[in-house]
C-alpha cells in the first residue's frame, strides 16, 4: 500500500515539475509578445510526461514498443508546431516557438525517465537562450537612443 501511495506520488511530482518547467517557458514567450503561451507550453510539457509515464508502466502488462509512443508525441508536436508558424511580409515568425515546443517535449521526456537534474538543466539552459536575445537588445537599444539624442 505504501509503495503505491510512493509511485503515485513521483509520478505527481513529474507530472506537477514538467507543468511547471512549461509554464515558465511559456510565460517567458509571452512576456516578450511571441508566439505561445503558459498554458499551451503547461499543457504540451504535461502531455509529454503523461505519454512517457505511460509507455514506462505499461511496457510489460501490453505489446507495444515503449519508444512508439514518445515518437508519435514528437510527429505530433511537429503538427502544433507547424501551426505556430507564420510566413508575412516581413518574413517568417513562429520557428522559435515551434522549436520551443520540440525541446519542451524531450525535456518532458527526461523529466517522465526520472533524469531530473538533466531535465531541469536543460530548461534552465533553454530559458537563458530565450532572455539572452531580449538582454542584448535592450543593451543595443540603450546605446542607439544615446547616440540618437
Amino acid at each position: 500500500m505504501i509503495e503505491i501511495i510512493l509511485v503515485n506520488s513521483i509520478m505527481f511530482c513529474k507530472l506537477i515539475l514538467a507543468t511547471v518547467i512549461g509554464f515558465l517557458i511559456g510565460f517567458e514567450r509571452k512576456k516578450h509578445d511571441k508566439i505561445g503561451g503558459s498554458r499551451m507550453f503547461s499543457l504540451v510539457c504535461m502531455a509529454s510526461v503523461i505519454t512517457t509515464i505511460i509507455s514506462l508502466k505499461y511496457t510489460n502488462t501490453f505489446s507495444y514498443d515503449f519508444f512508439r509512443l514518445m515518437a508519435y508525441t514528437i510527429a505530433g508536436i511537429g503538427f502544433l508546431g507547424s501551426g505556430l508558424i507564420i510566413k508575412n511580409k516581413n518574413g517568417v515568425e513562429g520557428l522559435t516557438g515551434a522549436s520551443c515546443l520540440f525541446a519542451l517535449v524531450s525535456i518532458s521526456f527526461l523529466i517522465g525517465l526520472g533524469e531530473y537534474f538533466l531535465g531541469i538543466s536543460s530548461a534552465i539552459l533553454m530559458y537563458n537562450i530565450l532572455e539572452f536575445k531580449h538582454k542584448k537588445g535592450k543593451k543595443a537599444n540603450g546605446k542607439r537612443r544615446k547616440k540618437i539624442q
